[in-house]
Protein backbone atom coordinates (compact mmCIF):
# COMPACT_ATOMS: atom_id res chain seq x y z
CA UNK A 1 0.00 0.00 0.00
CA UNK A 2 2.78 2.41 0.80
CA UNK A 3 4.38 1.77 -2.55
CA UNK A 4 1.09 2.45 -4.37
CA UNK A 5 0.52 5.69 -2.44
CA UNK A 6 4.07 6.82 -3.20
CA UNK A 7 3.63 6.10 -6.90
CA UNK A 8 0.31 7.95 -7.01
CA UNK A 9 1.80 10.91 -5.17
CA UNK A 10 4.80 11.00 -7.51
CA UNK A 11 2.53 10.92 -10.56
CA UNK A 12 0.36 13.71 -9.14
CA UNK A 13 3.39 15.91 -8.45
CA UNK A 14 4.79 15.26 -11.94
CA UNK A 15 1.44 16.13 -13.50
CA UNK A 16 1.24 19.34 -11.49
CA UNK A 17 4.75 20.35 -12.47
CA UNK A 18 4.02 19.61 -16.13
CA UNK A 19 0.85 21.69 -16.01
CA UNK A 20 2.70 24.57 -14.33
CA UNK A 21 5.45 24.37 -16.94
CA UNK A 22 2.94 24.41 -19.78
CA UNK A 23 1.14 27.39 -18.26
CA UNK A 24 4.42 29.27 -17.85
CA UNK A 25 5.41 28.49 -21.44
CA UNK A 26 2.07 29.83 -22.71
CA UNK A 27 2.05 33.04 -20.68
CA UNK A 28 1.46 36.03 -22.97
CA UNK A 29 4.37 38.44 -23.32
CA UNK A 30 5.08 41.88 -24.78
CA UNK A 31 8.49 42.98 -26.08
CA UNK A 32 9.47 46.51 -27.13
CA UNK A 33 12.34 47.33 -29.48
CA UNK A 34 13.66 50.18 -27.28
CA UNK A 35 13.35 51.23 -23.62
CA UNK A 36 12.83 54.91 -24.46
CA UNK A 37 11.25 56.74 -27.41
CA UNK A 38 11.65 60.36 -28.44
CA UNK A 39 8.61 62.50 -29.15
CA UNK A 40 8.71 66.26 -29.67
CA UNK A 41 7.03 68.73 -32.01
CA UNK A 42 6.13 66.84 -35.18
CA UNK A 43 8.82 64.22 -34.66
CA UNK A 44 7.65 60.94 -33.14
CA UNK A 45 9.85 57.85 -33.06
CA UNK A 46 8.22 54.61 -34.29
CA UNK A 47 7.47 52.12 -31.51
CA UNK A 48 7.92 48.46 -32.38
CA UNK A 49 5.90 46.03 -30.25
CA UNK A 50 5.91 42.23 -30.46
CA UNK A 51 3.35 40.07 -28.66
CA UNK A 52 3.62 36.32 -28.10
CA UNK A 53 1.43 33.50 -26.70
CA UNK A 54 -1.89 35.31 -26.95
CA UNK A 55 -4.97 33.49 -28.26
CA UNK A 56 -4.57 32.55 -31.91
CA UNK A 57 -6.47 34.35 -34.68
CA UNK A 58 -7.88 37.19 -32.56
CA UNK A 59 -7.40 40.94 -32.43
CA UNK A 60 -5.52 42.25 -29.41
CA UNK A 61 -6.62 45.42 -27.62
CA UNK A 62 -3.85 47.85 -26.65
CA UNK A 63 -4.33 50.60 -24.07
CA UNK A 64 -1.96 53.40 -23.12
CA UNK A 65 -2.21 57.06 -22.14
CA UNK A 66 -5.96 56.59 -21.80
CA UNK A 67 -6.42 55.59 -25.44
CA UNK A 68 -7.61 52.25 -26.78
CA UNK A 69 -6.30 50.69 -30.01
CA UNK A 70 -6.73 47.35 -31.76
CA UNK A 71 -4.15 45.42 -33.75
CA UNK A 72 -4.85 45.74 -37.48
CA UNK A 73 -4.35 42.04 -38.09
CA UNK A 74 -5.33 39.08 -35.90
CA UNK A 75 -2.71 37.08 -34.06
CA UNK A 76 -1.07 34.20 -35.90
CA UNK A 77 -1.53 30.47 -35.17
CA UNK A 78 0.94 30.72 -32.26
CA UNK A 79 -0.80 33.77 -30.78
CA UNK A 80 1.86 36.22 -31.93
CA UNK A 81 1.54 39.69 -33.41
CA UNK A 82 3.81 42.53 -34.45
CA UNK A 83 2.78 46.20 -34.64
CA UNK A 84 4.51 49.52 -35.26
CA UNK A 85 3.10 52.93 -34.42
CA UNK A 86 4.44 56.45 -33.76
CA UNK A 87 5.23 57.52 -30.21
CA UNK A 88 2.38 59.72 -28.95
CA UNK A 89 2.75 63.41 -28.24
CA UNK A 90 3.03 64.39 -24.58
CA UNK A 91 3.45 67.67 -22.75
CA UNK A 92 6.31 67.05 -20.33
CA UNK A 93 10.05 66.46 -20.68
CA UNK A 94 9.89 62.80 -19.62
CA UNK A 95 7.09 60.32 -18.98
CA UNK A 96 6.97 56.64 -18.07
CA UNK A 97 4.07 54.97 -19.85
CA UNK A 98 2.30 51.69 -19.20
CA UNK A 99 1.03 49.83 -22.26
CA UNK A 100 -1.50 47.07 -21.63
CA UNK A 101 -2.60 44.32 -24.03
CA UNK A 102 -5.49 41.88 -23.76
CA UNK A 103 -7.26 39.33 -25.92
CA UNK A 104 -10.10 39.01 -23.35
CA UNK A 105 -8.37 35.99 -21.87
CA UNK A 106 -4.73 36.97 -21.48
CA UNK A 107 -3.75 40.35 -20.07
CA UNK A 108 -0.20 41.66 -19.85
CA UNK A 109 1.48 45.05 -19.70
CA UNK A 110 4.88 46.60 -20.24
CA UNK A 111 6.41 50.00 -19.50
CA UNK A 112 8.57 52.38 -21.49
CA UNK A 113 9.71 56.00 -21.47
CA UNK A 114 8.78 58.93 -23.68
CA UNK A 115 11.27 61.77 -23.83
CA UNK A 116 11.84 65.20 -25.24
CA UNK A 117 15.23 65.73 -26.90
CA UNK A 118 16.96 68.98 -26.02
CA UNK A 119 19.86 70.76 -24.35
CA UNK A 120 19.85 73.59 -21.83
CA UNK A 121 22.06 75.32 -19.28
CA UNK A 122 21.54 76.86 -15.88
CA UNK A 123 21.72 79.61 -14.72
CA UNK A 124 20.33 81.10 -17.91
CA UNK A 125 21.55 84.67 -17.42
CA UNK A 126 24.86 86.26 -16.52
CA UNK A 127 28.27 86.87 -18.03
CA UNK A 128 29.73 84.53 -20.69
CA UNK A 129 32.37 83.39 -18.22
CA UNK A 130 29.85 82.35 -15.54
CA UNK A 131 29.75 78.79 -14.23
CA UNK A 132 26.83 76.73 -15.51
CA UNK A 133 25.63 73.15 -15.77
CA UNK A 134 24.64 71.85 -19.18
CA UNK A 135 21.77 69.38 -19.33
CA UNK A 136 21.33 67.04 -22.30
CA UNK A 137 17.98 65.24 -22.39
CA UNK A 138 16.99 62.23 -24.49
CA UNK A 139 19.96 62.21 -26.86
CA UNK A 140 20.53 58.53 -26.12
CA UNK A 141 17.06 57.66 -27.41
CA UNK A 142 17.98 59.12 -30.81
CA UNK A 143 21.31 57.26 -30.82
CA UNK A 144 19.59 53.99 -29.89
CA UNK A 145 17.09 54.43 -32.73
CA UNK A 146 20.00 54.94 -35.13
CA UNK A 147 21.68 51.76 -33.88
CA UNK A 148 24.45 53.61 -32.08
CA UNK A 149 25.68 53.59 -28.48
CA UNK A 150 23.07 55.38 -26.33
CA UNK A 151 25.59 55.83 -23.50
CA UNK A 152 28.53 57.24 -25.46
CA UNK A 153 30.71 60.17 -24.43
CA UNK A 154 29.38 63.64 -25.18
CA UNK A 155 31.36 66.33 -27.00
CA UNK A 156 30.49 70.04 -27.07
CA UNK A 157 31.35 71.96 -30.24
CA UNK A 158 31.48 75.75 -29.81
CA UNK A 159 30.51 77.68 -32.95
CA UNK A 160 31.49 81.34 -33.16
CA UNK A 161 29.16 84.11 -34.38
CA UNK A 162 30.80 83.87 -37.82
CA UNK A 163 29.79 80.20 -38.08
CA UNK A 164 33.26 78.77 -37.60
CA UNK A 165 34.26 76.21 -35.02
CA UNK A 166 36.07 77.70 -32.03
CA UNK A 167 36.82 74.47 -30.18
CA UNK A 168 35.52 71.14 -28.87
CA UNK A 169 35.32 69.88 -25.29
CA UNK A 170 34.53 66.43 -23.96
CA UNK A 171 32.06 65.87 -21.14
CA UNK A 172 30.79 62.67 -19.47
CA UNK A 173 28.78 59.71 -20.71
CA UNK A 174 25.06 59.64 -21.42
CA UNK A 175 23.22 57.62 -18.80
CA UNK A 176 19.87 56.01 -18.09
CA UNK A 177 17.23 54.50 -20.38
CA UNK A 178 16.90 57.69 -22.44
CA UNK A 179 20.57 58.72 -22.52
CA UNK A 180 20.81 61.91 -20.45
CA UNK A 181 23.68 63.95 -19.07
CA UNK A 182 24.02 66.77 -16.56
CA UNK A 183 27.54 68.15 -16.52
CA UNK A 184 29.47 69.45 -13.57
CA UNK A 185 29.87 73.19 -13.17
CA UNK A 186 31.82 74.62 -16.09
CA UNK A 187 32.24 77.95 -17.86
CA UNK A 188 29.50 78.75 -20.34
CA UNK A 189 32.13 80.10 -22.72
CA UNK A 190 35.60 78.72 -21.97
CA UNK A 191 37.16 80.77 -24.76
CA UNK A 192 37.88 84.44 -25.37
CA UNK A 193 34.63 86.39 -25.47
CA UNK A 194 33.40 87.51 -28.89
CA UNK A 195 30.25 89.59 -29.40
CA UNK A 196 27.41 87.92 -31.26
CA UNK A 197 25.34 84.73 -31.27
CA UNK A 198 27.17 81.57 -30.18
CA UNK A 199 25.91 78.00 -30.55
CA UNK A 200 27.06 74.91 -28.68
CA UNK A 201 26.29 71.62 -30.42
CA UNK A 202 26.30 68.42 -28.33
CA UNK A 203 26.83 65.02 -29.95
CA UNK A 204 29.04 61.95 -29.63
CA UNK A 205 31.61 62.88 -32.29
CA UNK A 206 35.11 64.05 -31.50
CA UNK A 207 34.95 66.26 -34.59
CA UNK A 208 32.12 68.63 -35.44
CA UNK A 209 29.80 67.45 -38.22
CA UNK A 210 27.14 69.78 -39.60
CA UNK A 211 25.12 66.86 -40.93
CA UNK A 212 24.96 64.90 -37.64
CA UNK A 213 21.44 63.56 -36.99
CA UNK A 214 21.90 62.80 -33.27
CA UNK A 215 22.69 66.29 -32.05
CA UNK A 216 21.21 68.90 -29.72
CA UNK A 217 22.20 72.54 -29.35
CA UNK A 218 21.96 75.57 -27.10
CA UNK A 219 22.55 79.18 -28.05
CA UNK A 220 23.48 82.34 -26.24
CA UNK A 221 24.35 85.89 -27.20
CA UNK A 222 27.41 87.81 -26.08
CA UNK A 223 26.75 91.54 -26.04
CA UNK A 224 29.41 94.19 -26.28
CA UNK A 225 29.36 96.51 -23.28
CA UNK A 226 30.23 100.12 -24.22
CA UNK A 227 33.33 101.24 -22.37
Amino acid sequence: MRRIRNVVAAVSIAAALAAAGAAAAQAATLTLDHPCYYSFGRTHQPIGLVGASFRPHVQVTLTFLGQVFHTNNPTDAAGGFRVRFPAPAFRSVRARVTLAATDNQNAVNTRFYLTDVKADFNPASGTPSRMVRFTITGLGAVLDFLGRNPHASVFAHYIRPNGRLKGTRQFGHLRGPCGDLTTGRTKLLPYASEAGAWTVFFDTNRRYRKSERAQVAVGFTVRRIPG
